[in-house]
Formats: structure tokens, C-alpha cells, sequence
């Protein structure tokens, strides 16, 4: 893949069922971008957080995350947050 654009347009739509596994997770933590991600997983975000493998990828978008997105994170979260505070 040349640049980022072509790379998102690859993962669009396909970037959120990748991270449920081992090697997607680990993919696409090297591949996106930020905004790209939150835009493509959307209201799954309480899944991720919880799952084996897409809570590895949600640490990483968070870390990449600037102040605003992360706020948008934590609102999307807010009905869930117990539940996945307590999550092994």
C-alpha cells in the first residue's frame, strides 16, 4: 500500500472485525490513524475494550488520541463504564 489514504480505504469497513483477533489486533495497531479508527469502529468501542485482543488495540488508539477524541471515547463508554472497569 502506497499511502495512508489507500490504507484506509482497504480497512474501511473490515478494520473492526480485524481487531477481534490476535493478528488483525496487532495490524492494525501499526496501520491507522486515530480519527480513521474511531470513525470505523464506532459504537463497538464497549465491545473492544472488553474483548482479549481489541483491548490491546483500544490502549493503543487511546494513547493516540488527542484530548477531544478522547472525551468522545469515554462518552460512548459511559452506559458500560462498570462493566468494563471490572472486566479481567
Amino acid at each position: 500500500m502506497k499511502d495512508d489514504q489507500e490504507k484506509e480505504d482497504y480497512l474501511k469497513g473490515k478494520l473492526c472485525d480485524m481487531v477481534f483477533t490476535q493478528t488483525g489486533s496487532r495490524f492494525i495497531q501499526k496501520q491507522f490513524s486515530g480519527e480513521f479508527a474511531l470513525n470505523e469502529i464506532g459504537d463497538r468501542i464497549n465491545e473492544l475494550m472488553i474483548d482479549r485482543y481489541g483491548n490491546y488495540f483500544c490502549q493503543e488508539l487511546i494513547s493516540r488520541c488527542n484530548s477531544h477524541q478522547r472525551l468522545k471515547i469515554l462518552q460512548s463508554i459511559q452506559a458500560d463504564f462498570i462493566k468494563i472497569c471490572t472486566d479481567k
